[in-house]
């Protein structure tokens, strides 16, 4: 192998994070995978930002976009599947299958939205004024 400089190196996910993928795949929660591959006690301060964190690592989204071919074949087969059921969820979850795709495709939609301030000043007396009061 050439002498290669660390930035010019394959990276390849740790053990670790690939369990921590594998188990999320497997339905845990993001807390319960990092508590599991890396041996930590629930009762651990910040826990589960501590997992966020860790699947946001170059590492882990390196495993989690070997199942994205999975993933994707998910969406599409529940959108083509379910998209002229007769059940109104099947269609709802198409619909949204479709939408989420089309969102990664063309980009989220967003809304420009103008706003323009203006500032205004005005006072009030509340003093009264002895000539205006009523007397009876």
């Amino acid at each position: 192998m050439q002498n290669r400089k660390k930035w010019e190196r394959p990276f390849e996910p740790s053990p670790r994070q690939k369990l921590m993928v594998k188990l999320r795949q497997e339905g845990k929660t993001k807390k319960d995978a990092y508590m599991i591959a890396y041996n930590r006690p629930p009762d651990t301060p910040s826990l589960g930002q501590k997992a966020v964190d860790m699947f946001n690592t170059r590492g882990a989204q390196l495993a989690l976009a070997e199942h994205k071919g999975l993933a994707e074949t998910t969406l599409v087969g529940a959108m083509q599947d379910w998209g002229r059921s007769s059940k109104p969820r099947e269609r709802e979850l198409a619909l949204d299958a479709a939408k989420y795709i089309h969102d990664k495709i063309e980009g989220k939609a967003t809304q420009k939205i103008e706003t323009q301030s203006q500032v205004v000043n005005f006072s009030i007396n509340l003093q009264v004024d002895p000539e205006d009061t009523i007397t009876e």
